[in-house]
């Protein structure tokens, strides 16, 4: 597999028809149910504002869901986003952080 590089980051580029799990694609299409669900949904959003600022509708799910608060629950655009901000929050400027190979592939970024 040839490397795909962006900054210090570098990931294997697959062969057109493998089915990346590791990007959450599914090995199959979604049944005509589902689809038709969906675009259902998204036919009848309003389409003319913003969705809300900080996730509170989806932190409040997550947290009926799991039995925990609304306010300690975080939302955010996907496991790399997360990832991202608990480093941010937790790890001082400069700081150093041990990754243990192989592992997820954001870790190092």
């Amino acid at each position: 597999m040839s490397e795909a590089a962006a900054g210090r980051y570098q990931r294997p580029v697959p062969p057109a028809a493998a089915i990346r799990l590791d990007l959450n694609e599914a090995p199959a299409a979604a049944g005509d149910g589902v689809r038709r669900a969906v675009l259902e949904r998204l036919a009848a959003a309003n389409w003319r504002r913003y969705p809300d600022v900080d996730g509170g509708a989806a932190r409040s799910a997550a947290a009926r869901l799991y039995g925990w608060r609304a306010e300690g629950t975080l939302v955010g655009n996907g496991s790399n986003s997360l990832l991202a901000a608990a480093v941010r929050a937790l790890l001082p400027r400069g700081g150093r952080m041990a990754v243990v190979s192989p592992s997820f592939s954001m870790y190092p970024v």
